[in-house]
């Protein structure tokens, strides 16, 4: 599918406005002086509001034409020309605040209105008339700040199936009539069928209401009907990915790259922040992050695209390092809020979820009184806000209230908030609540993973090895070196993978991940003893990785594991390239696929780069890479040890704030740790007793 509708999903994730000043402007409101007059904002004379196409006719299976022509009609006015239309999802939203509704007729002044809030200089209106097999399009264009029509009535029409080229037509014809001469298109548009159209703009009504389901179905008839449909693509991996079908995530994000050439440059963008900008390879993190903001750069109305931006901030801002990740992921979390306005959208859900998370984060309790009240009102999230408000303001009777209602929430939707809970440190008493309820909803083996994560975090490594009973060799040396865990059962666990990986490295891929990771793991063990004899053969092993023998993924655990044996065996050496080679592996962390920190759990990296720059004596680069801890809500691993780690360092690097606020994270993780580990919990408290006397 070429250009016509890439532009469409721009709305991808539903309307909501959360505030937004009298001039436009997002919160906090600037007040003008007393009588002073109000400045008008100024009106951007080259962006264009398109507003819901009124509906006439005696065919009902036209409605979705409504709104479905702003969709469709931006998509041909996306700049070449000289004129950009408003993201449609926004425009969308302002109608719907402005009191339009769907097909209906608006009034001059209303339309007018609408247009200068969203500032632009232009407005198109329109209608659609017609039945099964013909249809009519009018529209005309108006300079909003006069009221003057600067294009009047245009008219094209022609058979129902060929909407796209009618669309594209009037587009053109208005372009032509306000520039003297019929505008040259900067790409060739393609064209599909129209029950793929039809079917496509049925997936974005269901998308605004975040309905992922249904959304997923009608986008995922509308590559069955057209498999290069890539905005229909990008539709069903963006549907899918709200409900956790990794399958059709694939499909779709596969459709709309293979197609995202006839794209234009905004919607090429948009499909290259979304799959990475090395897909079907895993993104490097910092060029993650720099292809959203390029996406909203080249589209700054695009509600989701900010969404994006900030969801990147708020789950990956510690891995990556980013200085004032909290308030560059609530820029943007706000900035899609006054986009979006559509009650119950996903941009507005998700938006307004981690806006109250960050708030809660901060301590901050009038924000967090000012954003529960919008987002409890009706939303899906709505009792586990009231739950999170709760524990803030100490609420014990809204606690009890609350509590039993939480209980019911959905199987998945209750676990990711227990594992979220370990990295807020707020709820912690009600995380044994929790997991009862999942032990009555789940089999052992689906719920074992996440009761080891909270029991090694809260100083339980025996109930911890209990509840992975199997398989966990390679897990048991790394909670011995990171986390706490038995030295014994870690050495036991060594001699049996240093055996296993004895022989050549096998050439089938899976056994070869499997290799790898072992000789990885056993050369730390090693190397933590004293032993450097293996880790040259291990480090070249490590090296030799590459595709296609090797999966990316296994390429970039090689990797880092790599760079990070010879750090420490240059450590351990006194080499003279040993501070060359662990900026090296420090930079190397800075920017490391996200993707590869969660399937294979390199979360401890960074605790390796901090206790080697520490012994060179550099406690801020120590300091600055144990704050790079595990991402933000994901399962939690190795929390606890980054905690009093950060404390530790801060408390020597004079940091007594930061030193205070982790210890206190790491108590209230470990107030019922199991025996052995009890010294060192009094220790870290003697310790920060010592920091609050100062």
């Amino acid at each position: 599918m070429g250009a016509l509708l890439l532009v469409t999903w721009l709305v991808v994730a539903g309307r909501s406005l959360l505030a937004q000043c009298p001039d436009g402007s997002p919160p906090p409101c600037r007040v003008a002086p007393r009588g002073a007059t109000p400045t008008a904002p100024a009106l951007d004379p080259n962006l264009i509001a398109i507003l819901p196409f009124r509906v006439t006719g005696a065919d009902p299976s036209l409605a979705y034409l409504g709104d479905g022509m702003v969709d469709l009609l931006a998509a041909v006015l996306t700049g070449e020309a000289g004129l950009r239309a408003v993201d449609p999802g926004a425009a969308l939203s302002a109608a719907r605040r402005g009191g339009i509704a769907a097909g209906a007729a608006v009034s001059t002044d209303v339309a007018r209105r609408v247009a200068r809030g969203l500032r632009a200089g232009q407005l198109v209106s329109g209608a659609t008339i017609g039945g099964a097999r013909r249809l009519t399009l009018t529209a005309s264009l108006m300079d909003v700040a006069s009221g003057r029509l600067d294009v009047p009535v245009v008219r094209v029409d022609g058979p129902t199936d060929s909407l796209l080229a009618l669309v594209e037509e009037l587009g053109a014809r208005l372009l032509a009539r306000r520039a003297g001469e019929r505008a040259e298109r900067a790409r060739k548009l393609g064209t599909t069928s129209l029950a793929a159209v039809q079917a496509y703009l049925s997936g974005r009504a269901a998308y605004r209401r975040a309905d992922w389901e249904e959304a997923a179905r009608h986008f995922e008839r509308a590559v069955q009907v057209d498999s290069g449909f890539a905005l229909a693509g990008l539709g069903l991996a963006r549907a899918a990915g709200w409900i956790g079908d990794g399958s059709r995530v694939d499909r779709g994000t596969r459709i709309a790259w293979e197609g995202r050439e006839k794209l234009d440059a905004v919607d090429r963008a948009i499909v290259t922040a979304f799959a990475g900008p090395r897909y079907p390879a895993p993104p490097w993190g910092d060029e993650h992050l720099r292809a959203w903001r390029h996406a909203v750069t080249l589209a700054p109305d695009h509600a989701e695209a900010w969404y994006n931006l900030g969801d990147r901030y708020f789950h990956w801002g510690t891995v990556l390092g980013v200085a004032g990740w909290q308030r560059l992921a609530a820029d943007g979390f706000r900035r899609a809020l006054e986009l979006d306005s559509l009650t119950g959208s996903g941009v507005e859900a998700g938006s307004l979820r981690h806006l109250l998370e960050l708030a809660a984060l901060a301590g901050d309790a009038a924000d967090l009184r000012r954003l529960g009240t919008v987002a409890i009102r009706g939303t899906r999230d709505s009792t586990y806000y009231r739950w999170l408000l709760a524990h803030v303001m100490r609420d014990s009777a809204q606690l009890a209230r609350v509590r039993p209602v939480l209980l019911r929430e959905p199987t998945s939707r209750l676990y990711n908030l227990t594992a979220a809970i370990v990295h807020f440190g707020i709820g912690l008493e009600d995380v044994d609540l929790f997991l009862a309820a999942l032990r009555e909803r789940m089999a052992p083996d689906d719920l074992s993973e996440l009761l080891y994560l909270i029991a090694l975090n809260r100083g339980r490594p025996a109930e911890g090895a209990r509840a992975l009973t199997s398989g966990r060799r390679i897990q048991a040396i790394l909670d011995a070196l990171y986390w706490d865990g038995d030295s014994a059962a870690a050495r036991g666990a060594a001699e049996e993978l240093a055996a296993a990986i004895a022989g050549e490295i096998p050439e089938d891929v899976d056994a070869r991940e499997v290799y790898l990771r072992r000789s990885c793991v056993v050369e730390q063990w090693r190397l933590a003893h004293g032993d450097t004899m293996t880790a040259t053969g291990a480090i070249a092993r490590l090296h030799s990785t590459a595709e296609p023998a090797d999966s990316a993924l296994t390429v970039i655990e090689s990797a880092v594991c790599a760079r990070m044996l010879e750090a420490m065996v240059a450590a351990a050496h006194g080499a003279p390239d040993a501070a060359a080679v662990l900026v090296a592996l420090d930079s190397l962390m800075l920017r490391v696929p996200p993707v590869a920190v969660l399937v294979f759990h390199l979360q401890y990296v960074n605790l390796v780069v901090a206790r080697l720059h520490e012994a060179r004596g550099d406690l801020p680069s120590a300091l600055a890479a144990v704050r790079r801890r595990t991402p933000f809500q994901f399962l939690p691993l190795y929390f606890s040890t980054y905690l009093r780690e950060e404390g530790r360092l801060a408390a020597l690097a004079g940091d007594t704030a930061g030193a205070i606020r982790a210890y206190w994270r790491y108590l209230d993780l470990r107030r019922e740790a199991e025996p052995a580990l009890i010294p060192q919990r009094d220790s870290v408290r003697t310790a920060l007793a010592r920091l609050e006397r100062k």
